[in-house]
């Protein structure tokens, strides 16, 4: 390691008063020799050089970028120090990188530094490993790309966990990025590249996609640090530019009265799954689970997690949807392509997205005076801190109390 310029003034400091010590105290022969070379390592340390002298043996440090590129094995054990490697310089003035693992010895030279650790790697790399490890099969090589290793991450880990909805969309953000940086190396993508994509989605007007992609990133990232590939996450410092969300917007009373007269004068498919969804407030990926049984639409919500119970979720069949429900096929409107759904939304309810079918059920509930607790269990909204669990789960299997509220759900158009 080589010393700082603090701590050989401290040595120094240190050599002064084992001096007066010396000019105090009668010493051995021996002792005698020990300050004399103390000395002789002062001398050495003001040489111009820190690997000149008889002293020039140091620990040789390496950069992450370096320890990324030996063997799995062994990269925990160089970042920690358990296993160290020597540097020290030649009379011909050459570098010579010396180590000893697992008994055997590597050892590798040249004029430059740089170079030398690079032929370290490279040999370390090459070296045999000992025979009770050659019988084990050799651990597969991590992938170096962005667009390698978040494949791998995602099809390793996030896949097993999350619906097919979520993993789809995982792999729309997951193009994107691939995209932009997805053949830059994983160990040697800079922060500032990172900013860069981020700023570019944000000033192509993509700032939720941007958001997204941030998310992504970071998480991928963070497990590279726990898998031992990079030591710290180039995420840290990534920031997303301030962008103003819009909020949905529900739809007026006249647009709502239009897609009504649309699905009475017109059987298609898509504007009966329209009516259906701003009439029970369900999102697009809930109509595959629909069903009407005892006067309410039974589903399964989208918000639960694979692998873990199922959440399901009713709804009384309103006073507007009742009469409707002649007009709208419902096993049809189950086998509706949502991404079709979402497409056509702008042919059937112009300046909406399907969602905003949603808020608006939301929004009139809260005008026909619909306790805000009930809306919430209708809408699949987890118990806010002004509910408790006990009385969202008394209002859950109230029905008598659900149907009287939804009577309220009810207005001219």
């Amino acid at each position: 390691m080589i010393i700082t310029k603090e701590e050989k003034e401290l040595l120094q400091q240190a050599i002064l008063l084992l001096q007066k010590i010396y000019l105090q105290i009668d010493l051995s022969e021996q002792e005698d020799m020990h300050i004399a070379r103390a000395n002789k390592i002062i001398m050495d340390l003001n040489s111009p050089s820190v690997f000149d002298g008889p002293f020039c043996t140091q620990n040789c440090t390496f950069t992450d970028k370096e320890i990324a590129k030996m063997p799995k094995e062994y990269r925990k054990s160089f970042r920690t120090g358990k296993i160290t490697a020597h540097v020290r310089r030649k009379p011909n003035g050459s570098y010579e990188i010396r180590c000893q693992i697992d008994g055997r010895k590597i050892s590798v030279a040249s004029k430059s530094l740089t170079t030398a650790k690079i032929r370290f790697v490279e040999k370390l790399n090459g070296a045999q490993p000992p025979a009770a490890v050659t019988q084990q099969a050799e651990p597969a090589a991590q992938p170096v790309t962005v667009r390698e290793y978040m494949k791998k991450w995602l099809e390793v880990v996030k896949k097993p966990t999350v619906k097919e909805n979520s993993y789809n969309q995982y792999l729309v953000y997951y193009n994107i990025i691939c995209s932009a940086i997805g053949d830059k190396s994983i160990f040697e993508l800079k922060p500032f590249e990172i900013q860069e994509f981020i700023n570019n989605l944000v000033s192509e007007d993509k700032t939720p996609t941007a958001e997204q992609c941030k998310i992504l990133l970071a998480a991928m990232y963070e497990y590279a640090v726990i898998d031992d590939i990079i030591e710290k996450s180039p995420m840290l410092k990534i920031k997303v530019p301030h962008h103003e969300s819009k909020e949905g917007i529900p739809l007026t009373y006249e647009e709502e009265k239009d897609l009504v007269e649309k699905l009475k004068n017109n059987g298609d498919i898509y504007i009966q799954a329209y009516v259906f969804m701003l009439y029970t407030g369900l999102r697009r990926s809930e109509l595959a689970s629909v069903e009407i049984k005892d006067g309410f639409v039974n589903l399964i919500s989208a918000k639960g997690r694979k692998g873990y119970k199922i959440k399901p979720r009713s709804v009384p069949v309103s006073p507007m949807l009742q009469p409707l429900l002649s007009y709208i096929d419902i096993e049809s409107i189950k086998e509706v392509n949502i991404n079709k759904l979402t497409a056509y939304a702008k042919k059937y309810i112009k300046l909406h997205h399907t969602h905003e079918l949603r808020h608006t059920f939301i929004t009139r509930c809260q005008e026909c005076g619909i306790r805000r607790e009930i809306v919430s269990l209708w809408a699949g909204h987890a118990a806010d801190t002004s509910m408790t669990t006990s009385v969202y789960t008394h209002l859950e299997h109230n029905k008598e109390l659900q149907i009287k509220e939804m009577k309220k759900f009810h207005y001219p158009l």
